[in-house]
């Protein structure tokens, strides 16, 4: 469905370039990842520093609870990742762009919170693409 309406994903994170390996093989995630480490792209779009978790229920993506969350994310950090590096400041918060063609910035979401992500139906709807069940989930 991407192929067919040319549109690519892009991760670019925050931690060094040596987690590649280990997010893909975590997360099976096949695209395009880049690298961020000192912030400098993730600073210019205005991304957000924040402690906050958020409720349960604030996103339809997140099946975990904050208690389960945390500790998943650290078992990854102490047990998969090289170093016991968390990846990032635990307080960094994402966003979700759609960009392009060219340079042209069509939409742009800030997390507010560990759980305000936008909802990918949401961005699937923005790119003129069919909206996924996620019920079985």
């Amino acid at each position: 469905m991407l192929k067919e309406k040319q549109v690519r994903l892009v991760v670019i994170g925050c931690a060094n370039w040596k987690h590649i390996r280990d997010f893909r093989a975590l997360t099976k995630y096949p695209y395009l990842i880049y690298c961020d480490p000192d912030y400098e792209l993730y600073n210019k779009c205005g991304m957000l520093l924040c402690k906050q978790y958020g409720q349960a229920g604030d996103s339809i993506h997140v099946m975990s609870s904050n208690l389960f969350g945390t500790i998943g994310s650290a078992f990854r950090a102490m047990f998969r990742s090289p170093a016991f590096d968390f990846q990032g400041r635990l307080e960094q918060q994402g966003g979700s762009m759609i960009v392009g063609p060219g340079a042209t910035l069509h939409y742009m979401h800030i997390d507010k919170h560990a759980r305000d992500h936008a909802p990918i139906n949401s961005l699937l709807e923005k790119c003129d693409m069919a909206p996924i069940d996620f019920s079985h989930c």
